[in-house]
Formats: C-alpha cells, sequence, structure tokens
C-alpha cells in the first residue's frame, strides 16, 4: 500500500506533499480505492482495541494485568491479525458482489427457451447445429456450464439463428462465471455481423452494461 497514505493520514505529509497528494487523488481512482482500503482497516483495529479494552475492563481484575501484558508483547501480531481479517472480509465482499452482479445479469438476459430432450429427437425434428443447441440448453438447465459452453460451441454458422443464439448463450455463461472480456468479444462479434438478428439488439445493450 502506498506509504504517502498513512502520511496523509496521520497529517505528516509536508504542505507541498499534501497539495500534491489530494491533486492525485482526485484524478487517481486506485489510489482513491487504496485510501479507502486503509480507512478501513484503520476502522477494524480501532474496533478490534475497543472490544479489547473492554472485554479486559470486564474481566476479573486479577487477570488484567496479564492480559495488558499480552497485548503489549505482542502489539505487531494483534495489528497483522486485524489487517489480515479485515482485508479476508473486504475480498469476500468484492467476490459476492461481482458474484451478484454477474448472476444478475445472466438472469436479466437470459432467453427463454423450450427444452426437449435432444437425444430422442428423430432427425426430421433436428439437424447437427439444432442437436448440439438443444444438449446445450439441457446442461444449462442441470447448471452444468462447462458442457453447457462446449455444446453450444458446436453449432455451425450456416444455421444463423441458432448461431445467433448459441453465441449469445455462450457470452451470458461467460458473464456468469466472470469472464467478462471474454463475454464482450463474442457480444461484439454478434453485433457487427451482416445478418439481421433480434438477437443483435440484445447483445448491444448487453454491452453497454458490461462497458
Amino acid at each position: 500500500m502506498n506509504n504517502l497514505i498513512e502520511k496523509y493520514r496521520r497529517g505528516t505529509l509536508t504542505r507541498k506533499e499534501r497539495v500534491e497528494f489530494e491533486k492525485s487523488l482526485k484524478q487517481d481512482k486506485n489510489l482513491q480505492e487504496e485510501l479507502q482500503t486503509y480507512d478501513t482497516l484503520v476502522a477494524g483495529i480501532k474496533a478490534y482495541e475497543r472490544a479489547q479494552l473492554k472485554e479486559l475492563l470486564q474481566s476479573p481484575s486479577s487477570d488484567k494485568a496479564a492480559t495488558v501484558i499480552s497485548i503489549k508483547r505482542k502489539p505487531r501480531n494483534t495489528w497483522m491479525l486485524v489487517a489480515a481479517t479485515v482485508v479476508g472480509v473486504l475480498l469476500t465482499f468484492q467476490f459476492y458482489q461481482d458474484y451478484t452482479s454477474n448472476t444478475r445479469l445472466f438472469d436479466e438476459f437470459a432467453l427463454n427457451e423450450k427444452v426437449y430432450n435432444a437425444m430422442s429427437a428423430t432427425s426430421d425434428e433436428l439437424d447437427t447445429s439444432k442437436e448440439f443447441y438443444q444438449k446445450g440448453l439441457m446442461a444449462l438447465g442441470a447448471n452444468e456450464d462447462t458442457k453447457a459452453l462446449e455444446m453450444f460451441g458446436e453449432v455451425m454458422e450456416d444455421d444463423v439463428n441458432t448461431y445467433f443464439k448459441a453465441q449469445y448463450q455462450i457470452a451470458l455463461l461467460l458473464i456468469k462465471n466472470g469472464k467478462k472480456q471474454e463475454a464482450k468479444r463474442v457480444l461484439s462479434q454478434l453485433t457487427e455481423r451482416e445478418e439481421h438478428h433480434f438477437l443483435k439488439e440484445k447483445a448491444a445493450k448487453l454491452l453497454e452494461k458490461l462497458n
């Protein structure tokens, strides 16, 4: 973490350093996030120390001296433990936010498709691309994302309608699994195709959400 952040919060920067730091802070999003993380860590440490003090004051007097000595002997370890705990909470919260955001997009833009057993269909009902697409839908319904991606990826371009739907489903699955850059490439390719298809508009709207 940037050492200037601690000095800034402690008020030990020179006037020139503080002005330059605050100028950078207004322009640098990463620096803003580092400052927010530092403030969260400090708040967590203070909360931990208050809890420790409260526990100490409520403990029998015979235990207080030993507790104070223990705290004084390992202040660095205590700070490291609290810092690690706070960072863990932050990472977990960020992961949860990303996961719920991805799932929300997946649900919002999902296609309402009819699913039936492709394995039992006759050759008159399905050609190869449609069969792969139906197998992909079945895997999707069973939450087998890897298999669904594989099946959708087998759909050929010569069946334009099924290909559009398969590629769109691939983009949604990539988003669901946190691979937004790959999803954006797939969606961009769909919007740039010459064919007219209703999913081009949905792909464009989904791209806007990702950008």
